[in-house]
């Protein structure tokens, strides 16, 4: 059964939580490790995690300490840095570990010193068979001597370094309240849309109610217009119908034709009135839902009114709190993009390599442009499958003032603007292939790499 604890969490020397069942997870250096936030943490003595610390995935810890083992714990490092020296015939590097303020710093460093040439991060192991996180290709005619001594001074300065860390963590935090504030301000931007158009579809809804209610009204007035009209004639006929009713009997034989027919008449017009009134009726009914929605049209209008005003006002708020984070970001990061490669993945790709393509040579450098500047990586990949396999490469042909070195041109790399700018170079050494990867910018540019890669 793998083994839990629990984990006291810190930020530098600040206490911030316990966090209680934590199984321990083993980080790949070995020692232990804990899930916090998604990440895993290193876990130091007294079952302690820092959130400054350098985190893992969970995918790059997926062993677990059992009750039966003992918990390695981790031991943070001093200032002085972790490297190595990689000198052989074809290239010379420095090996070391570091974040990507340090790598950056060092490079800059020995660029200043003429040292340098390229950063990069590692992609296999040294020769002292540790896998270091950076790589940097020193100039040809440069010794260990002085590279040593220009790491001692580097190192003599390190303390540094805790600063940059903690102006590199403020300005990280700024940054993502930038981020953050940014994606508040599009959505209150896309709030504030929606509800103006809300407010043009009720607007216009509003007008058209507002016509169908004074439609409504006109027939309404019209038909209390004509019941009144009827009402009065069937009045009039009915006060002649009781006069002509109250004279002599005499006068009902006489007029007996005509009373039936004022009398059917009367009838007519009670029943025409009768008909009136329901109509009236009903139409007064829709009048007055019509109005009651109108005045809740009216009412839905002043709230999304209301609303776009306090959109408006936490708009300008936020606004205002992404110009002070702004204002606040005073430190610039520099750092070489990242492909996120655990290390287990990155040698496993190598060991992959030299399985499959035992004659393929590559550098530091190629290992960089191969895994992290290439978008398309199968043109590339045909071609050193090709050269593995002795096959003739038809677009292979010798490069310009340096014998035994070929160049293949036009390998899709899948970059905007550059899709057909690869090159790969390589020079038969003892029944192998010496490759160089390289993308290439211009021809000055060009005779420098395979200069340096090939001398």
């Amino acid at each position: 059964m793998s083994i839990t604890i629990n984990v006291t969490v810190f930020r530098g020397t600040a206490k911030l939580k316990v966090a209680p069942d934590k199984p321990v997870r083993k980080t790949p250096d070995g020692s232990a490790g804990v899930v916090y936030g998604g990440l895993v943490y290193p876990l130091r003595k007294k079952n302690e995690i820092n959130l400054d610390d350098t985190t893992y995935s969970k995918n790059e810890c997926r062993e677990f300490y059992e009750d039966n083992e003992a918990i390695v714990y981790f031991e943070p490092r001093n200032a002085s840095l972790k490297w190595s020296t990689e000198f052989n015939f074809k290239a010379k590097y420095i090996v070391f570990d570091g974040n990507p303020q340090t790598a950056n710093s060092l490079f800059e460093y020995l660029e200043g010193q003429k040292l340098a040439i390229r950063l990069g991060e590692s992609f296999r192991p040294a020769s002292d068979g540790y896998h270091y996180d950076w790589f940097i290709r020193l100039n040809s005619n440069c010794t260990e001597t002085v590279v040593n001594k220009a790491m001692i001074a580097f190192d003599a300065s390190s303390e540094l370094e805790d600063i940059d860390q903690s102006n590199e963590i403020e300005a990280a935090k700024n940054i993502a309240l930038i981020v953050t504030l940014n994606n508040q301000i599009t959505e209150l931007q896309q709030d504030l849309q929606s509800s103006k158009n809300l407010i043009d579809q009720l607007n216009s809804k509003l007008s058209e109610e507002k016509r169908l209610v004074e439609s409504k009204g006109n027939e309404l007035n019209a038909a209390i217009i004509a019941r009144d009209s009827y009402k009065d004639r069937a009045e009039k006929a009915a006060l002649k119908v009781r006069k002509y009713v109250t004279r002599g009997t005499s006068l009902k034989n006489d007029r007996a034709s005509e009373n039936n027919v004022l009398a059917k008449k009367v009838s007519e017009n009670e029943s025409y009135l009768n008909e009136l009134a329901a109509d009236n009726e009903k139409l007064e009914l829709e009048n007055q839902e019509l109005k009651a929605h109108v005045k809740t049209l009216e009412e839905t209008g002043k709230t999304l009114s209301n609303e776009i005003s306090k959109t408006q006002e936490e708009l300008k708020l936020v606004q205002q709190e992404l110009n002070d984070a702004k204002e606040r970001e005073t430190v610039v990061i520099s750092a070489p993009p990242s492909n996120k490669l655990g290390k287990s993945l990155k040698n496993l790709i190598v060991q992959a390599f030299e399985v499959l393509l035992p004659r393929i040579q590559l550098q530091e450098e190629d290992w960089q442009c191969l895994m992290k500047e290439i978008i398309k990586p199968n043109s590339t990949l045909r071609h050193l499958k090709d050269l593995n396999e002795n096959s003739k490469i038809s677009k292979a042909k010798s490069f310009s003032n340096h014998e035994n070195v070929f160049e293949i041109e036009d390998v899709q790399v899948g970059i905007p603007g550059k899709a057909a700018m690869g090159r790969i170079y390589y020079k038969h050494e003892d029944g192998k292939l010496d490759v160089g990867i390289h993308i290439k910018k211009d021809k000055a540019q060009q005779n420098r790499f395979v200069e340096n890669r090939f001398g």
